[in-house]
């Protein structure tokens, strides 16, 4: 562990007989541990952090690529540096084309979500959309997703004390009586 007294907030000591994760513990028996390297220990049988998730050294992030624009400047993950072209989603049905903060190139080889990506092929799709395909295969957005238009946003319910007012999902139109917790615990 690189912060063993600063790490988490949440310390367990080992027993050696847990078997979470199905891992052999007892080599771990009498010892405490964060909460980081417990749960990477659950997962892939060691606490030790993988070089993966480990952070390049100083003197590795730059960029390595000839051509790159920014080689003088530090790893950059923002998605301002993309061209205008890349800044915007392919998908024709997609509601806020250009206002999503993150971007998507496809390539057809992808398998993401056990989908077939080729029908997307060289195309950019923005967070919203790429993620529904991830999810249902599909782009485009369903019908509960969408928010009901300007005529459906009034309540329809007779005894209504705020019918002509347009649905509202804030709690400070709530009696007084229904914003508190009702745990006789609760403070």
């Amino acid at each position: 562990c690189e912060r063993p007294t600063e790490s988490s907030n949440l310390f367990r000591r080992m027993d050696g007989e847990s078997t979470a994760g199905g891992r052999d513990w007892s080599v771990l028996a009498g010892s405490v541990l964060c909460e980081a390297c417990y749960q990477r220990f659950v997962k892939r049988g060691t606490p030790e952090r993988s070089d993966r998730a480990r952070p390049p050294a100083e003197s590795e992030r730059r960029c390595a690529y000839a051509g790159c624009q920014r080689r003088q400047g530090t790893l950059e993950r923002s998605q301002r540096h993309r061209p205008e072209s890349e800044r915007r989603c392919a998908y024709a049905g997609c509601e806020r084309p250009t206002e999503s903060r993150k971007f998507y190139r496809i390539d057809g080889a992808s398998t993401a979500g056990g989908r077939n990506w080729s029908q997307h092929a060289g195309s950019v799709l923005c967070e919203a959309c790429y993620q529904r395909f991830v999810k249902r295969g599909t782009p485009e957005r369903s019908d509960r997703a969408r928010p009901p238009a300007e005529s459906e946003r009034r309540c329809a319910y007779a005894g209504c004390q705020r019918r002509q007012g347009t649905l509202e999902r804030s709690q400070r139109h709530r009696p007084e009586s229904e914003r508190r917790c009702a745990y006789a615990g609760c403070e």
